[in-house]
């Protein structure tokens, strides 16, 4: 069985997207979805992201975009229903990301890096003490920096595990926002697996972070749409 994680990244706001042509793919509840965004180019980047992963999902598993069996569990996790695939979807400003792997669970996160100073009390649920006070101790830059670093995998973590942040906090993490050893936690059907983060550089104005569960995976990074 193929073990490896595929990351699919996609542009929202290249000139190259084609809007009309990713209009049809969505139904009715994605197009009323749509509706809703005052800004147009929110509403534009919500209709690529979804067509983008529709054809995605599409191009893993042989079925038509419009006829993907989408479920999704109490903690409103998204899964193909009867189909031996994972997949996990993330998105800040114009960059959205799609990991897909046929075993095991996967978690995607990114987040814009922004330059204004963010509440450090944000974090401090979802560290260690000694995590939390070492985050303080940063010169600002470095700060704000590892906010997002830190942010990003603790949203891993918990959309890995299909727990949600809020309802079901994740473990408090330990150690530096590159730290890759794995964790023991429940999933959201309360089995316990190993969590497995993996650091991931794909673009400097967002940080971005991969959980696995049961091991490290090779992972591929692919831009889509796919290059004629």
């Amino acid at each position: 069985m193929d073990r490896s994680v595929t990351l699919w990244v996609l542009d929202l706001d290249s000139p190259t997207q084609d809007c009309a042509r990713a209009w049809p793919l969505l139904d009715a509840g994605e197009q009323a979805r749509a509706q809703h965004f005052l800004r147009e180019r929110d509403r534009t980047r919500f209709i690529l992201r979804r067509a983008g992963l529709r054809e995605i999902l599409a191009l893993h598993t042989g079925l038509p975009p419009c006829a993907l069996p989408f479920i999704h569990s109490s903690f409103d996790r998204p899964s193909l229903a009867g189909i031996e695939l994972d997949f996990n979807t993330s998105h800040s400003s114009g960059l959205a990301v799609v990991a897909v792997t046929r075993h095991g669970r996967v978690g995607i996160d990114v987040e814009r890096r922004l330059d204004e100073e963010l509440d450090p009390a944000i974090l401090q649920p979802h560290l260690t003490p000694t995590a939390y006070t070492a985050f303080l101790d940063c010169p600002p830059t470095r700060r704000r920096q590892a906010f997002y670093d830190w942010w990003a995998r603790v949203e891993a973590f918990a959309k890995a595990r299909g727990t949600g942040i809020v309802m079901s906090p994740p473990q408090p993490l330990d150690g530096s926002e590159a730290d890759t050893a794995p964790r023991l936690l429940p999933d959201d059907l309360g089995r316990m697996r190993t969590w497995h983060p993996q650091s991931m550089a794909l673009v400097p104005t967002h940080a971005t972070s991969l959980v696995v569960s049961d091991a490290v995976r090779p992972v591929q990074v692919r831009r889509w749409p796919v290059s004629a």
